[in-house]
């Protein structure tokens, strides 16, 4: 033990929350780099998505760029087939699919 001048601290206690807050930094830095893979479909549908420059564009990959930034998340957009989308997810290849737009 430990003697302050106002209490006495166990000296377990205080490697026990050490190790606490190494543990708290160490699981925040391995969230921060967590990539999301989400797979939409190949077709372009501006202003809501679009390729250009064999990246997705458009206000719903802005709207997810923007959400991911603010969890700490990276982002990778993968453009397939609606069919094979679907597959992916299912499989566990992807993480998430997008969108559904209305079309005639």
């Amino acid at each position: 033990m430990i003697a302050t001048g106002f209490s006495r601290i166990n000296l377990k206690h205080v490697l026990y929350l050490c190790a606490v807050v190494c543990l708290y930094f160490t699981s925040s830095y391995s969230y921060a780099r967590t990539t999301l893979k989400i797979c939409h479909e190949a077709n372009n549908y501006p202003p809501y998505i679009y390729q250009q420059d064999n990246q997705a564009k458009g206000l719903l990959t802005d709207i997810i760029k923007t959400t991911a930034e603010n969890a700490k998340v990276t982002v990778q957009f993968d453009a397939k087939s609606w069919n094979r989308c679907q597959k992916d997810v299912k499989a566990g290849n992807s993480h998430a699919l997008f969108a559904m737009i209305k079309t005639p």
